[in-house]
């Protein structure tokens, strides 16, 4: 059995299609979760999916602000079952989950897929901090560059950095 949870951004308008093919799928803030949500309305380990043979069911693990089915509230730590698909939402995020069929060799490659992005989800949540904390840094170091300089400065900067541009 497989599961497919999309993940849809009501403010942002965005969706994410994700596939698992061995549980428990985690869902929170924590980097370490399948489901990453950074957002401040989102607990750490804020819920899971649990799924084996043809149930599966999801839990909310006592988060902050709750999660909701059909408008109300989850009662922490109580199973919600889901039989073919559920919509439950978390703040501005709709969750669908979803049952899918697929091969045993479908399901070996998803949790290959899913235990590389395990690993590497750490190293791109550093990467987006440092990205952040370069363009901070390279927006100070210009402001200190006197106005009629700071277009050589940036040209300069651009051609032996091209990641500082900001």
């Amino acid at each position: 059995m497989m599961v497919e949870i999309t993940v849809f951004d009501r403010q942002a308008g965005e969706s994410r299609v994700h596939r698992f093919s061995r549980a428990p799928v985690q869902i929170g803030r924590d980097p370490g979760a399948e489901i990453c949500l950074p957002h401040a309305f989102v607990s750490s380990r804020h819920a899971v999916v649990s799924f084996a043979d043809e149930r599966a069911e999801l839990v909310d693990l006592g988060s902050t602000n709750g999660t909701f089915y059909a408008g109300r509230p989850l009662p922490p730590n109580w199973p919600l079952a889901i039989p073919e698909e559920v919509v439950v939402s978390i703040g501005r995020i709709e969750l669908r989950i979803r049952h899918l069929t697929g091969t045993a060799e479908d399901a070996a490659a998803l949790a290959q897929i899913h235990a590389v992005m395990r690993r590497l989800r750490p190293l791109h949540v550093a990467l987006q901090e440092a990205q952040a904390s370069l363009s901070a840094a390279y927006q100070a170091a210009i402001a200190e560059i006197p106005n009629d300089r700071r277009a050589l400065a940036e040209v300069m900067i651009a051609r032996e950095m091209p990641e500082c541009e900001g």
